[in-house]
């Protein structure tokens, strides 16, 4: 008999831990990805581009720091939808199947 309620106390734990924590998880990964990705091309593409529109720049951290600021913009603005979409998944309410009658 023990064992049962131990198994049945396990698995509610188990499923609170999945509703509450890892919500939206999938969704942030499906995020991740993309924002990486675009982050290091446009990082790549804008450094190229300034260097060879402004040939008397310094290679540098200045060249870098512009660079690396100009692709995080762009790779926020075309992930922002998914980000949208992350954050509803992780605050969803479901009443129905949270709530435990007495």
């Amino acid at each position: 008999m023990a064992d049962g309620r131990l198994s049945i106390h396990v698995a509610l734990l188990s499923l609170t831990f999945e509703l509450f924590f890892l919500r939206g998880n999938g969704a942030s990964v499906a995020r991740i990805v993309p924002y990486a990705a675009l982050h290091y091309m446009a990082y790549e593409e804008y450094r190229r581009w300034i260097i060879l529109g402004f040939p008397n720049v310094e290679q540098g951290p200045v060249l870098d720091l512009v660079a690396g600021s100009i692709a995080g913009g762009t790779a926020v603005i075309c992930t922002y939808p998914l980000d949208l979409v992350r954050t509803k998944l992780a605050y969803q309410v479901c009443p129905n199947a949270c709530c435990v009658d007495h």
